[in-house]
């Protein structure tokens, strides 16, 4: 069972400090960014990110502190509830026509089929938050 990385806090937009677990910071990122992804913009080795999510190491006071920033400025939601909001306020079509995809990619993910790449995650938040749903 992965063990929890520490304690990380950041700075929120009011420079109140909020706190999150470094497990609980580094899953919230991995929901919205590819292992490859979370590597490089910590500074590490997608190997190392993953052996952080596996819970065989921990990763170092730098890299959480960078991971704690990083997971304070990705909202506390998941890419289902997104997708949910968006689907309440425009039909599907308009959906995948703003992701550059197809009717039948996003209706599998709404019906639970299949995933979307951390890609058209982060893209179904601009979205919503461009249209101002609410989640």
């Amino acid at each position: 069972m992965p063990y929890d990385a520490g304690y990380q806090s950041a700075s929120d937009e009011t420079g109140r400090e909020v706190g999150v677990s470094g497990m609980e910071a580094l899953t919230k990122l991995l929901h919205w960014h590819t292992i490859h992804e979370l590597a490089e913009v910590v500074g590490v080795s997608p190997d190392t990110v993953n052996s952080w999510k596996q819970g065989h190491t921990k990763p170092q006071a730098y890299a959480l502190r960078r991971i704690g920033l990083l997971a304070a400025e990705w909202p506390d939601v998941t890419w289902r509830e997104v997708l949910r909001a968006l689907v309440e306020k425009y039909r599907l079509r308009l959906i995948a026509d703003y992701l550059g995809t197809n009717y039948q990619t996003v209706s599998t993910w709404k019906n639970k089929r299949a995933d979307p790449q951390p890609s058209n995650r982060r893209r179904l938040l601009e979205l919503a938050k461009e249209m101002e749903c609410d989640f």
